[in-house]
């Protein structure tokens, strides 16, 4: 059975503050605040995220213990903490968002974890874990990561294979909510901006998340599409591959690829890539977007849309690899060579995230060999 998405998320943070109360303290307590502080610049010096490796005494020890256990110690005010920006760094400026999902082992863990009943699973169904979702904001002049602009957290009940026990969902309760969450959230903390490009992988390629998020006249989206949707081009319905076929290519640039080898969700396998500098043929359409045949929402994608084919010329692909193919689906207007090479740079920003969640995991703070001993901490 499938059950309701209901991530942790700051959207459900609440101040709280007590009658006559202009001010108060993280956590609601100045200790508590300045233990957190000091955990935290205690994790980015040691570049670790176990106690003991980042206590340089036993009470400290026992201190940032006690403090991961606190009640007032709320998850989402952790959420809302870490997920500011300085609005300096905002004001007025293009901002790319990228989003996209990770999970968290506790395979080799759980035997220590005290409420294991609150720990769900991952994809295949069996191994504990938990799941988020992260957004980076980083500045499309420069370059420069800003910091996260929204963080979701939930777990995933293991699944009953008993279809009596099916229930619709609602589009709130589906966990393809995610998209449409990360971009509301992180908009509240990038309000200033004067545009934001939120950049997705193929997951995100859900037409009613993508039409909530293009309401918004500061939101632009840059997308690698899954679907080969049905398009108006040239007054003709066509599938998005059949028109672009109709397009001639446009210009071929030398890349240098990066290598991969990674497990893909999306793919549902390992994939390995070689590294090499790879010759791309670009071509592109503007199109206008048909909702998809079942579609019940009342949302719908009015603007004109630009599909952006890059393919990898045969000469350059490695023996034994396939031919790096991406089509990009985006509401920016690409009418131009330097348009089109803007629209893959910015793509290609869907890096930084990578790092992140390679830094979070064994190439770095190795989080899910955590020594907590509940799910909560």
């Amino acid at each position: 059975m499938r059950k309701k998405f209901r991530p942790l998320s700051r959207s459900k943070y609440e101040l709280c503050l007590k009658p006559n109360q202009r001010y108060r303290h993280a956590f609601n307590d100045q200790r508590l605040m300045r233990r957190h502080q000091r955990l935290y610049e205690s994790m980015l010096r040691e570049e670790s995220i176990v106690v003991n490796q980042v206590s340089e005494s036993h009470s400290e020890r026992t201190s940032y213990y006690r403090f991961m256990n606190n009640k007032q110690v709320g998850v989402l005010e952790l959420l809302n903490h870490h997920c500011q920006i300085e609005e300096s760094l905002i004001s007025d400026g293009h901002i790319l968002c990228i989003g996209d999902s990770t999970s968290m082992s506790l395979k080799g863990r759980l035997g220590s974890i005290k409420d294991k009943a609150k720990i769900g699973v991952l994809d295949d169904n069996k191994t504990p874990g938990m799941h988020s979702h992260a957004c980076m904001a980083i500045d499309a002049e420069g370059g420069q990561v800003l910091g996260l602009s929204d963080l979701l957290i939930w777990n995933r009940p293991k699944r009953n294979s008993d279809s009596s026990e099916a229930v619709a969902l609602s589009y709130e309760e589906k966990e393809s909510y995610k998209w449409e969450l990360g971009a509301l959230n992180s908009r509240r903390v990038l309000s200033s901006a004067s545009k934001i490009t939120y950049i997705f992988d193929q997951d995100s390629d859900n037409y009613e998340a993508l039409a909530r998020i293009l309401k918004n006249k500061k939101a632009e989206i840059v997308i690698r599409s899954k679907n080969d949707r049905v398009v108006c081009f040239e007054e003709d319905d066509l599938r998005m591959s059949q028109a672009l076929s109709r397009q001639a290519w446009k210009m071929a640039v030398s890349v240098d690829i990066r290598a991969l080898n990674h497990y893909s969700p999306t793919h549902g396998k390992r994939i390995q890539r070689k590294a090499r500098t790879a010759l791309l043929r670009l071509r592109w359409i503007s199109v206008q977007l048909h909702p998809p045949a079942h579609y019940k929402g009342d949302v719908f994608i009015d603007r004109i849309m630009s599909v952006l084919q890059i393919k990898e010329d045969l000469s350059t692909v490695p023996e034994g690899e396939e031919a790096i193919e991406w089509r990009i689906l985006t509401s920016h207007r690409i009418s131009e060579q330097s348009q089109a090479l803007q629209i893959v740079a910015y793509y290609q920003m869907r890096w930084y995230i990578e790092q992140l969640f390679r830094i979070l995991k064994k190439q770095g703070l190795d989080i899910e060999a955590t020594q907590l001993e509940s799910k909560d901490a």
